[in-house]
């Protein structure tokens, strides 16, 4: 209502009803949440972050904030599942010390920030909230796996795989164990895209339900979530799937100039009369759901926590863990379903084209990474998972837009290390007899040791030239 308590919006709701007093046989529905701590990248070829767009995230009543608190409450209760990326636990780290940010062309004119006491604590807090409990994290900066893999870009797909884990055991202390489950951005994946994430070592993949219906006639009840697909290497992938509509529902705006007057308080009341319509289809098979909400959710105070009450409240439902829904062998209620599609690229992947360019510049980074005494392999390697990053905010265009001009910024720091080592004194000599001692000066700016290679090359008028 408004200040003169006229309506402000109607909307149609469901009013779900569970009588206390129905003594037929019921099999609760085992609901498996899968609890998203994702955010943009932050950390580019600088030491500043790109932005501090983070702090107000990670402070009391931020996005980030509130799934925190809403997940540290019903953690155990709920047996939710954490999907962390570690670039985002690893900038939060950043932030808990003076940290600089904004930086510009070269890397210069980055303002200086304080040591951000939100950021610590919140850090310490998802660190305590995911302490014994079921976790797993995504490739380093939430790469989009399923771009990467089509194009073939299976060495940025496997270092970011690498980062992830390493970060999520050193800075989560999370078991080796959270990094064999993938859950590829907007659950979509192909044959190809599977065998990419089994090489990596992954044994459980969450995808959306769309990608792998029932094999035969649809059935007239909700099947079990669990399924298998081959992995296209000798093993078998085990295969949960996200309920679409379920998926769908948490994903209308609640907050924001999108959302509708009512919207948090509808979709609390559709996720419940979805579950209870899905126990009543076949009220004595146990099943199992999984609940995949946007991967940067953003819902509306208290809606969190509201659907998390209701998972653990409602007497229909059974709060149960990826892990364990994942171990069952033989659930009831499990359909044979249709194999992933061969190949199928999703409109919401990288561009191909733009991932040309991030190859090339990968190409020179690893280039430059090779003269540097001792080597670096990992030289500016999270850069490119950040260009990677399937998380990037805003529209299609706006996100296209932010990933480029990051490219473009990239490509020039690169550029502009490679200038820093030079040969002075580099041109034509002419000898005075058949050998002589010609000083070649090398200058290096750069703040490393690197290893250089002269090329020198005489011709037949004792004229020796030495290469740039």
């Amino acid at each position: 209502l408004n200040d003169v308590d006229l309506p402000v919006a109607t909307d149609r709701t469901f009013l779900p009803f569970w009588p206390a007093s129905d003594a037929r046989p019921q099999q609760k529905l085992s609901i498996a949440w899968v609890w998203p701590i994702l955010d943009r990248p932050y950390q580019g070829v600088c030491r500043a972050l790109l932005s501090n767009g983070l702090a107000a995230s990670m402070a009391p009543g931020g996005r980030l904030s509130d799934l925190l608190a809403a997940g540290q409450s019903y953690s155990a209760a709920a047996q939710l599942t954490w999907a962390i990326d570690p670039a985002l636990a690893q900038t939060a780290k950043t932030m808990s010390h003076p940290y600089t940010a904004d930086a510009g062309p070269g890397c210069g004119g980055a303002t200086a920030m304080r040591a951000d006491r939100a950021a610590g604590t919140w850090l310490n807090e998802l660190t305590s909230a995911i302490s014994g409990q079921q976790a797993f994290v995504t490739p380093y900066a939430d790469v989009d796996v399923d771009a990467l893999s089509h194009v073939g870009l299976n060495t940025d797909l496997r270092n970011a795989f690498a980062e992830g884990r390493t970060v999520g055991s050193q800075l989560l202390h999370l078991p080796a164990s959270a990094g064999t489950t993938a859950w590829p951005p907007s659950g979509l994946a192909d044959s190809g895209i599977l065998t990419s994430l089994a090489i990596n070592q992954v044994k459980t993949v969450v995808l959306n339900s769309s990608v792998m219906p029932p094999a035969g006639p649809a059935p007239s009840y909700t099947p079990a979530a669990q399924a298998s697909a081959d992995s296209g290497i000798g093993s078998s992938l085990r295969v949960l799937l996200a309920d679409q509509t379920i998926s769908k529902i948490l994903a209308v705006p609640t907050t924001g100039p999108a959302a509708k007057p009512g919207s948090a308080f509808a979709t609390q009341q559709s996720f419940l009369a979805q579950t209870a319509m899905i126990v009543a289809e076949l009220p004595n098979t146990a099943r199992s759901l999984v609940v995949t909400p946007p991967r940067t959710w953003n819902p509306a105070p208290g809606l969190a926590d509201g659907l998390l009450s209701e998972t653990v409240n409602a007497p229909w439902l059974h709060p149960d863990s990826l892990a364990s829904l994942a171990a069952d062998p033989h659930p009831t209620g499990e359909v044979a379903r249709r194999a992933p599609p061969a190949h199928h690229v999703s409109p919401d992947e990288l561009p191909q084209d733009y991932l040309a360019r991030v190859a090339s510049l990968g190409a020179a980074v690893r280039l430059q990474a090779s003269t540097f005494s001792p080597s670096d392999p990992g030289y500016l390697q999270n850069a490119i998972a950040a260009l990677e990053s399937a998380d990037w905010p805003g529209s299609r265009a706006q996100a296209d837009a932010a990933r480029r001009k990051l490219l473009s910024s990239t490509l020039g720091y690169v550029g502009a290390q490679a200038k820093k080592v030079s040969i002075i004194d580099s041109g034509q000599y002419t000898l005075g007899g058949s050998s002589a001692k010609i000083p070649v000066s090398v200058t290096n700016d750069m703040t490393r040791t690197v290893r250089v290679v002269l090329h020198a090359s005489a011709d037949g008028n004792a004229r020796l030239s030495i290469g740039p």
